[in-house]
């Protein structure tokens, strides 16, 4: 027996527990979760989990007692399908490799508990203290496998929403320059993207193939203004195409280089709007009559003209206008898919499933989508009713749209209102 495990029998308040609110079948949940990452294989895994199996569950939260394994090496190989030798040398990898056990036996390599003429109990076997030491960093690991997870889960709804956007975008180039060679090259790279990405598939190539879809859609773009002047069109005049059911447009802007809350000289003013908070559900939309006193259509078909770069970014929080810049990159203005990536990247903090966004897109398109997480956003911390379940909130904004009653240009524009009461 080496010295620290002397010392740990002989001092039973140095025995460490599980933290507060953790059993044994947790530390078997979290091995099961993490082993592989671990480096740890499936005879392992199942032996330890045998093992542990074997202890009592008190022990592990008794700070008076280890919780050991006493069971003899044969039995652990009959319950595992192994022979002795296997199951010995699982045991000494666990002790030396990952350190989760420490074998303390008797003589011939007797494993029990016996009793001592002095009415002290004698423990042999492995002992599962060193596990217990290991439970923080276990848990850490598992915290990072679960982020992992869920930046790939992301990464995967960012990719799927740009291809939507070189879809659609050579789609209506290609209507009007069938034969144009660029835009058939384009194609072809369309076609040779992966559909899906298996748990396989590295981290970095999706982030590579996300960056070469980027560059694709900026391609595209400087095709169609390169075109746009070709025809005697000015750059002011194209727009954005916004493919939803909502035919919004995001005006272009060729001078904006942050996104700040200014309202671009000649703009109309957008039209007042009393500001009504949200009550945490489908009322969370700021309503109007059918008959708008603004001039606006309604039934999802609005008008977002005053809706310039500068002034919907100054429509975001402080986080989702980091993201919108971070998704902007050294272009020199925002563009819609900015704020769609934004608004990818908000989900996970404002607790909304992924299935909820995809629901949104089917609907009514990533744009619109998008600034559905926008006014989610900005009226999770309303001053009267916050939003108490985002994801709720937008499958009720998808229903509306569903139903011809959601109007995003009202909600846009109280959110306005209010950062403006705000900062006078």
């Amino acid at each position: 027996m080496n010295a620290q495990l002397q010392a740990r029998f002989r001092d039973p308040e140095h025995y460490p527990v599980l933290p507060d609110g953790m059993q044994r079948s947790d530390v078997e949940r979290l091995i099961r979760r993490v082993g592989k990452t671990l480096g740890m294989t499936n005879g392992q895994i199942h032996v330890l989990e045998l093992m542990m199996a074997e202890t009592r569950p008190s022990d592990w939260t008794d700070p008076h007692v280890q919780p050991v394994c006493h069971t003899r090496q044969s039995n652990i190989a009959y319950l595992a399908n192994l022979d002795e030798r296997s199951v010995r040398r699982i045991e000494r990898v666990l002790e030396t490799t990952f350190g989760f056990v420490e074998r303390n036996v008797g003589g011939n390599y007797q494993r029990g508990c016996f009793r001592n003429r002095d009415g002290s109990l004698k423990r042999y076997g492995i002992v599962f203290t060193p596990l217990i030491e290991a439970v923080p960093h276990l848990v850490a690991v598992s915290e990072a496998l679960r982020n992992e997870r869920r930046d790939r889960q992301v990464l995967k709804q960012k990719i799927s929403a740009v291809r939507r956007m070189v879809k659609e975008k050579l789609a209506a180039l290609i209507e009007e320059h069938p034969e144009h060679k660029t835009l058939l090259e384009t194609a072809e790279q369309l076609q040779s993207w992966p559909r899906r990405f298996s748990a396989a598939t590295p981290t970095e190539a999706m982030h590579e193939l996300y960056n070469e879809m980027g560059s694709v859609v900026d391609k595209l773009e400087d095709f169609e203004k390169e075109n746009a002047q070709e025809s005697g069109r000015a750059d002011s005049d194209v727009r954005h195409d916004i493919q939803d059911t909502t035919e919004e447009n995001l005006v272009s802007c060729n001078t904006c280089n942050t996104c700040v809350d200014k309202r671009p000289a000649g703009k109309p003013a957008e039209p007042t709007i009393d500001d009504a908070p949200p009550d945490g559900g489908a009322k969370c939309l700021e309503k109007q009559d059918e008959a708008d006193p603004a001039g606006h259509k309604t039934q999802n078909q609005e008008n977002l003209q005053w809706l310039t770069p500068d002034v919907l970014c100054g429509l975001c929080t402080d986080e989702m206008q980091l993201r919108v810049l971070l998704a902007q990159g050294k272009r020199p203005c925002p563009a819609p898919r900015d704020f769609v990536i934004a608004a990818i990247d908000r989900l996970v903090p404002l607790g909304i499933h992924s299935s909820a966004w995809q629901e949104a897109v089917d609907q009514m398109g990533d744009f619109a989508a998008a600034l559905c997480v926008l006014i989610i956003d900005n009226n999770v911390d309303h001053p009267d009713t916050p939003i108490q379940s985002p994801g709720g909130v937008l499958r009720a904004m998808t229903a509306r749209h569903h139903a011809g009653q959601l109007r995003l240009n009202q909600s846009l524009v109280a959110i306005r209102k209010r950062k403006r009461k705000r900062v006078e």
